[in-house]
């Protein structure tokens, strides 16, 4: 009876240890990719798609203007609140892919502000164990962000899983999957799991010739509910206790609920104060962080006050 009593509770304890990350995360690699550009694109394309996959966008049409040239500000401040989500939990060393601005097609910034680039540089500068060479700025050289995206997938196994966080749309991750069947490594993307929180980056296309997650579910071992999964929009902007958004409370931005960051004793934590006040179309927004959030806690309903709690003693309190 003891002994039947202790598998019981060894078994709890188990299934609550596996319970407090979210889509089985187990301290495996982390791959992440966002859009943010900031450099207009004028070839930026513009129309309709009717999707059929993923199961919640089956049948519905989507909408994307030509005129929508860059990215959303949101991302400025998500890329270095993600990536001190990372650094507090002490997993730099599990990111083995981080890319940004991976509109493909768009220009490199020659001439706007690469904020991206800022925000990704300030957390390198901030956390020093993340490894430097797994940071890719698409808009520089897309070949090279693909090529080492497609190496982390090749090398994924049952054992040894990739979990690829999707902050921008599919076409960047589809030709990194193109690149892995055509050497012969499709078996490896059976253990590639893709979280995503966006309808809207799901099916958005910057070229008519784009693919969209759709794609990825048709040409490659990718299977909704298996190795996909897509949590609530971690962008509810109208209310303040929903979500990690407040650009749209009354129809206004309000930074209260991040408040706590400006003064924080912590000057990592200010930093990403100062990254959501980059300039005057800056959002109280860090919602694409969310994935991250949710990877490491299980939870799909964070907000500004979690991360208050989690951050009180600073992002690398020990360091």
């Amino acid at each position: 009876m003891k002994k039947i009593i202790f598998l019981v509770l060894i078994t709890l304890i188990a299934t609550k240890a596996f319970s407090n990350t979210g889509y089985g995360y187990n301290n495996n690699r982390i791959a992440i990719s966002a859009d943010g550009n900031n450099q207009a694109d004028p070839n930026t394309w513009g129309g309709q798609v009717t999707a059929k996959a993923p199961a919640a966008d089956a049948g519905r049409t989507y909408t994307y203007k030509s005129q929508w040239q860059r990215g959303d500000e949101d991302d400025w401040s998500a890329t270095p609140a993600a990536l001190a989500m990372i650094a507090n939990a002490n997993l730099e060393g599990k990111l083995v892919h981080y890319s940004y601005n991976n509109f493909i097609g768009s220009p490199p910034h020659t001439s706007a502000r690469n904020i991206m680039k800022e925000g990704v540089d300030g957390a390198l500068m901030r956390w020093k164990n993340f490894d430097p060479a797994v940071f890719f700025d698409v808009s520089g050289d897309n070949n090279k962000a693909i090529n080492h995206l497609a190496e982390q997938i090749k090398i994924s196994t049952a054992k040894d899983p990739l979990y690829f966080i999707a902050m921008g749309p599919t076409e960047f991750l589809y030709r990194a999957l193109e690149k892995v069947k055509a050497a012969g490594q499709e078996q490896a993307i059976n253990h590639l799991l893709i979280l995503s929180h966006s309808n809207y980056n799901d099916n958005h296309i910057r070229r008519a010739e784009h693919r969209r997650m759709e794609h990825v579910f048709s040409e490659f071992p990718i299977v909704e509910k298996q190795n996909f999964k897509r949590i609530k929009d971690q962008n509810s902007s109208s209310n303040i206790k929903k979500g990690w958004s407040s650009s749209k409370v009354n129809k206004q931005k309000t930074w209260v609920p991040y408040h706590f960051l400006k003064n924080h004793i912590d000057p990592d934590v200010r930093f990403l104060w100062d990254m959501l006040n980059v300039d005057h179309l800056s959002k109280p927004d860090i919602s694409d962080a969310g994935l991250v959030w949710y990877l490491l806690y299980n939870d799909q309903d964070g907000n500004p006050s979690k991360l208050k709690a989690q951050f009180i003693d600073g992002i690398k309190p020990n360091k």
